[in-house]
């Protein structure tokens, strides 16, 4: 919830916009049974309290490709954009193509992300680096590097 302020700043600087509410999640997935936030967000927009959504890039707003493209198709039926601050989209203008081709491009992004964060924090034990002609051990603590 660290980014509010700045969300609700930037809302309130637009007369034509009224500020409804931050739907954040905590625990990170691609499931939406462990998202309350945009669960809550989604049945905000069935009962019409919301008519634009603000993201910083659709990775934030769902977290699977075909999950996202689902949702920002219902939506746009629904006449409910969604703001993408990257690139400043609303996809209420642009093709369903442009979304898919977004939806796709964060995917890949969030996985390659996820991957890099995967190998950052695996264990290292017994591995020896070698620098400068000096050897390091790495000891049973994660990121743990013993001269």
């Amino acid at each position: 919830m660290h980014k509010s302020p700045t969300i609700i700043d930037y809302i309130e600087r637009n007369p034509n916009w009224e500020f409804v509410a931050v739907y954040s999640d905590i625990a990170s997935g691609v499931r939406t049974a462990n998202r309350p936030g945009y669960r809550q967000l989604l049945r905000d927009c069935a009962k019409r309290k919301i008519d634009l959504i603000l993201v910083k890039s659709l990775s934030r707003f769902g977290r699977d490709a075909l999950e996202t493209i689902r949702q920002v198709r219902k939506l746009k039926r629904a006449n409910i954009g969604i703001y993408i601050e990257i690139g400043g989209l609303n996809a209420l203008n642009i093709s369903d193509s442009m979304i898919d081709q977004l939806a796709a491009l964060d995917q890949a992004e969030s996985h390659f992300r996820s991957e890099n964060i995967k190998f950052v924090s695996a264990p290292f034990e017994n591995v020896d680096f070698r620098r400068n002609g000096v050897s390091f051990l790495t000891g049973q603590h994660t990121g743990v590097i013993q001269p």
